[in-house]
């Protein structure tokens, strides 16, 4: 492999690690929010089917409960995908404003 090829690939790889760098902050609080989405489903998930099985302890009403479950965790994985779509946006930002995208911006962004 010739030199000078080393030597570019070595800069953009260098790049794209200072990238990663600068956006860590941003990409750190994109994963705690999806994780926090998981621990709301779960939660949520927990509270209906022991609501459910209080009130009726039928097979009938276990299924009731798993299906309500499923209803409630529909608009948190749906919001899930979309804070998903930060760990592609904020690095698509990143290169078409050529300045680092904060958290609140790429929330902003999300969001707009």
């Amino acid at each position: 492999m010739p030199a000078s090829l080393v030597a570019k690939e070595e800069v953009s790889i260098n790049e794209a690690w200072n990238a990663v760098l600068a956006h860590l902050p941003t990409l750190l609080l994109t994963w705690v929010a999806s994780v926090m989405i998981g621990i709301v489903a779960y939660v949520s998930s927990v509270i209906t089917l022991g609501i459910f099985s209080a009130l009726d302890s039928s097979e009938s009403g276990t299924i009731v409960a798993l299906i309500l479950s499923q209803l409630v965790n529909i608009p948190l994985n749906i919001f899930a995908q979309f804070v998903g779509i930060l760990f592609v946006a904020v690095p698509a930002l990143y290169y078409s404003m050529g300045e680092i995208v904060t958290p609140g911006a790429a929330f902003a962004t999300l969001f707009s």
